[in-house]
């Protein structure tokens, strides 16, 4: 089930544990662009303080797939295309298979109007990993988009069966 505030808890109780534990920094830099995204806040203040973190990410671990992607996604929810492009590419320089990065890579696609990209990428990505419920909800998007109405009720559905309390799944259900 997905716990963001649980998660948060952890990973700042990791953070006690080593200030300098940049994956674990990276991750919760990602946790506060989340608390966004998922409806927890509407605080824009919180997409700075995750911009914090993940610089202080990226000085512990340079090579952080995780900081590159979570930059990506602030700088998408910033609006900020160019430098959410760069933040992907750079992930994906450092770990190709990367199913968060690839599927932030489907993310921008769909951005863009780019639906079959989208889906595409977004069916490999539930492939490797059939229960990460954020590609479905792309692939929902991008079924939407296109007019088809029924098979993103179907892919909503799908995450709804995983974890009922999903407040992307149910809050964006078309």
């Amino acid at each position: 089930q997905y716990d963001l505030p649980r998660m948060q808890q952890m990973l700042r109780r990791a953070l006690e544990l080593d200030p300098h534990f940049g994956d674990a920094r990276a991750w919760y830099g990602l946790t506060l662009a989340l608390l966004l995204e998922g409806g927890y806040s509407n605080d824009p203040g919180l997409l700075y303080r995750a911009e914090e973190e993940l610089r202080r990410a990226l000085q512990d671990e340079p090579d952080s797939v995780k900081a590159h992607f979570a930059f990506a996604l602030v700088y998408m929810d910033q609006g900020r295309k160019e430098l959410m492009l760069e933040e992907l590419e750079e992930a994906l320089k450092i770990n190709p298979e990367d199913t968060e990065a690839l599927h932030l890579s489907a993310v921008y696609h769909l951005r863009n109007g780019d639906y079959s990209a989208a889906q595409a990428i977004e069916k490999k990505v539930m492939e490797r990993a059939p229960l990460f419920f954020p590609a479905r909800l792309t692939f929902a998007w991008a079924l939407q988009q296109q007019g088809d109405i029924a098979g993103a009720i179907q892919e909503f559905e799908r995450i709804l069966e995983q974890d009922p309390q999903n407040l992307y799944a149910i809050g964006l259900a078309p």
